[in-house]
């Protein structure tokens, strides 16, 4: 803490509230006897986040890896969230040679890499079929993976995009089952239903969507079905001449007066677009928008770039052929986008 600056006082303060700290853990209703705390943080403790943060502050400085350059730029990049930590690598040799700088420093400060939870993800197929299932880092011995969850996104070798809308739609699902008795109540006014549901499935469904790319009309038809089992659930079936009928489409998106769910996702990553273009060139997201990878493109047609979809998406919700020169004007964004949502919502 002192090598980051922080003053002596707070230390002394932290050290004396760590200092000899005693736990007790609840068993079936019954409480053990006191034990000590010798290494680790206290769990549920305030303090825990902030010192544990402090503390892969601490590692990541002393790998002496450049933290404010890209993968673009370099062969090698640690990027992490809280004890959330990536090693990116344009080769194996230089992701171990992260890996080596990574374990030595975090060592000093009493941390040990988790093997178990530790996973290895090769986006080339030759170097995938050389290491085969495993792969080792000095003396630890890795899984190799074609896709692994990072914060709460899935990331796979193939890139494809198709797997993280499945899965998006799977938590989204699980989401509406566990409010479900409140969803199917008379008691409960449409209007509270469609707040819950924009408010904790919609926001579910569409989590980390304004970097998808949604390149095939199976992955749009996909999540706009979602969205009318969910609004068939709250607006119910039709009463014609006593005979009860489910609501087409077009009935359900007049009752709703909202875009549709993919409609509404790629409104989500326009404003996204704008954001990052507006950002200085010294930002990563910007890096990652105007910088160049370096590489070949394996034979067949090329997928569908980001950029290119949100150029797509201007052109076709916005009217606009220049995004990147209107999006420099934020408030006037903002209003095309505001704009959008409520012409495609009518």
């Amino acid at each position: 803490m002192l090598d980051l600056d922080i003053p002596p006082k707070l230390v002394r303060l932290v050290k004396a509230t760590m200092l000899n700290s005693q736990c007790r853990v609840k068993v079936l209703g019954e409480l053990t006897s006191n034990f000590g705390v010798m290494q680790g943080l206290k769990q549920g403790d305030g303090l825990a986040p902030i010192l544990f943060n402090l503390a892969l502050e601490m590692v990541i400085r002393g790998t002496m890896v450049d933290v404010d350059a890209t993968i673009l730029q370099k062969s090698q990049q640690i990027i992490g969230y809280a004890d959330d930590l990536n090693i990116l690598g344009r080769s194996i040799p230089a992701v171990k040679e992260a890996f080596g700088s990574l374990g030595s420093a975090a060592k000093k400060v009493g941390l040990k890499v988790n093997e178990d939870k530790t996973k290895l993800l090769l986006q080339t197929r030759k170097q995938r079929n050389e290491l085969g299932q495993n792969a080792t880092f000095d003396e630890y011995n890795f899984e190799v993976v074609k896709e692994f969850t990072f914060l709460g996104s899935e990331v796979n070798a193939s890139n494809d995009e198709s797997s993280e809308v499945r899965k998006r739609i799977s938590e989204a699902n699980r989401a509406f089952f566990s409010i479900l008795p409140v969803m199917k109540s008379r008691n409960v006014h449409r209007e509270t239903k469609l707040r819950l549901y924009k408010t904790l499935i919609r926001t579910v469904v569409s989590y980390g969507s304004e970097a998808w790319t949604i390149t095939t009309k199976t992955m749009t038809n996909r999540l706009d079905s979602f969205e009318r089992k969910m609004l068939r659930r709250i607006y119910g079936p039709v009463n014609e001449n006593g005979l009860w009928r489910i609501r087409s489409n077009h009935e359900l998106y007049d009752l709703y007066k909202e875009p549709r769910l993919s409609v509404h996702i790629k409104l989500m990553r326009l404003r996204w677009a704008g954001h990052v273009q507006r950002m200085p060139n010294t930002r990563v997201p910007k890096k990652a928008l105007i910088e160049q990878s370096g590489g070949k493109r394996p034979v067949g047609r090329p997928r569908l770039q980001w950029e290119k979809s949100v150029a797509r998406d201007a052109k076709e919700l916005l009217n606009v052929k220049n995004w990147k020169d209107v999006s420099g004007n934020r408030e006037g964004w903002k209003r095309r986008i505001e704009e959008a949502r409520a012409r495609f919502g009518l």
